[in-house]
C-alpha cells in the first residue's frame, strides 16, 4: 500500500526511534514550519523492555527484540498517519503560486496580484531596490566628475614631508653568481659596501642546510650594503644586474621615468643635479691627482 503523500515535497523527516515529527519549507526562501512532535507507543515500550533488558536480561530481553521488530512492521503505518496529520495542521501556512506551481510562506506571497514573488514581485520593495541603485550610481557619476587627486605624478620619486632629521638605517643582503654592479653607487648615494667578495663554503652549506633554502647554490658571490642615510635624501631605488655585464637600470634605480608614452623615458631634473654633482667631484678628484703626478719631481731631479 502507497504511503501518503504531502501537499509540498519540500519537506524533512525529522522523525526517531521516540516519535514523529516534519518540517516543511518554503520554495523561495526555505523558510520552514515544523509540526508537533508525536511519540511512539511502541517506541517508549521498546525502550522500556530494552533498559529492563539490559539489567536483568532473559524474558525482558527477548521482549526488547520482540518489540523492535513490531515497531520495524508497524512503523511505516504510524509514521504515514503522523505525515498526513502534520500536512494537514501545516498547509495553511503556504499558499500555491497558480503560475509556477511552488508552495511559498506568506512572506514570499503577494497578496495583490495573487502570485508569488518571483512571479509578481513586491513593488515597494522593488521600488526601494530601483531607488538605492539610482542613487548608487548618480553618485558614481558625481565622484567622476569630481577632482579628487591634483597632484604631480611626473616624478617617480616621493619625499617625505615629515621625515627630516630622521634616519633610515638598514642592512641588505645580495647573493649573486658573479660580482653584482650597483645603481647608484654606493660612494655617492650615501650608501656603503661592507662586504663584497666570494661566500665561503661554509656559509653557503649552512644557508642551505635551512629549510626551503635548497636553492642556493655551491658557489655565490655576496654583497652586503649598509644604508645609514637622510629619510628625506632617500629618493631613489638600488637597481642591481648580476648578469655580469655591468649595466644596472637607470629605471629601476629611480632615475629615469618608466617609458609609458612611446617616448624616451626622462631624468627627474633633481636626479639630473645630483649626477652632474657626482660627476664633477670625480673630475675635479681625477684631475687633483694627476697635477699630483706631475708635479711631484723625479728621482733622479731630486738628487
Amino acid at each position: 500500500m502507497p504511503g501518503f503523500t504531502p501537499f509540498n515535497s519540500n519537506y524533512s523527516d525529522l522523525s526517531d526511534e521516540n516519535g514523529y515529527q516534519f518540517e516543511f519549507r518554503c520554495d523561495i526562501c526555505g523558510s520552514g514550519y515544523r509540526s508537533e512532535f508525536i511519540r511512539s507507543n511502541l517506541g517508549t515500550a521498546g525502550n522500556l523492555l530494552s533498559g529492563a533488558g539490559n539489567l536483568l536480561g532473559g524474558f525482558f530481553g527477548s521482549a526488547s527484540r520482540v518489540a523492535d521488530t513490531a515497531r520495524d512492521i508497524t512503523d511505516r503505518g504510524a509514521r504515514d498517519e503522523a505525515l498526513k496529520k502534520a500536512s494537514a495542521d501545516l498547509q495553511h501556512h503556504f499558499t500555491r503560486c497558480p503560475r509556477s506551481n511552488q508552495w511559498v510562506d506568506e512572506t514570499c506571497w503577494n497578496e495583490e496580484r495573487g502570485l508569488c514573488i518571483n512571479c509578481a514581485p513586491k513593488l515597494a520593495a522593488e521600488m526601494e531596490a530601483a531607488r538605492s541603485a539610482v542613487e548608487l550610481q548618480q553618485m558614481r557619476e558625481q565622484m567622476q566628475a569630481q577632482t579628487v587627486f591634483a597632484g604631480d605624478t611626473s616624478t617617480r620619486a616621493t619625499v617625505c614631508t615629515n621625515c627630516e632629521g630622521e634616519t633610515v638605517s638598514a642592512d641588505v643582503y645580495l647573493l649573486t653568481d658573479v660580482r653584482p654592479a650597483l645603481l647608484p653607487l654606493p660612494a655617492f648615494a650615501g650608501l656603503r659596501v661592507d662586504f663584497d667578495q666570494q661566500a665561503s663554503e661554509l656559509l653557503l652549506a649552512d644557508l642551505r642546510s635551512d629549510k626551503g633554502m635548497e636553492w642556493v647554490p655551491q658557489e655565490a658571490w655576496l654583497t652586503k650594503i649598509g644604508i645609514d642615510v637622510d629619510a628625506s635624501t632617500l629618493t631613489y631605488d638600488l637597481a642591481v644586474d648580476a648578469s655580469g655585464f655591468g649595466r644596472p637600470s637607470v629605471v629601476d634605480a629611480g632615475f629615469v621615468l618608466p617609458d609609458v608614452s612611446g617616448e624616451r623615458g626622462s631624468i627627474p631634473t633633481g636626479d639630473i643635479v645630483r649626477w652632474f654633482g657626482g660627476l664633477g667631484f670625480v673630475a675635479v678628484g681625477l684631475g687633483f691627482v694627476a697635477w699630483l703626478m706631475r708635479a711631484r719631481p723625479s728621482p733622479g731631479n731630486a738628487a
